[in-house]
């Protein structure tokens, strides 16, 4: 994550949000994956596929907990 966090600082483009996103899903803070994940899911310019996968798991994570 620390590494995520230098490149988000150098260029915070959308597939960098994706990888912190993701990260953060695996850490079990399924929320915050969930925010970063649909600004990635916004800010790409084509239909990124790994993309979408990531934010479904995401969303099915958040559903999950309520």
């Amino acid at each position: 994550m620390e590494l995520v966090e230098k490149a988000l600082a150098i260029n915070p483009d959308y597939y960098i949000l994706d990888t912190k996103g993701w990260g953060l899903f695996k850490l079990g803070k399924y929320k915050e994956s969930l925010e970063l994940l649909e600004k990635a899911w916004e800010l790409k310019p084509l239909y990124d596929h790994g993309i979408y996968l990531h934010l479904q798991e995401a969303r099915k994570a958040v559903a999950g907990q309520r």
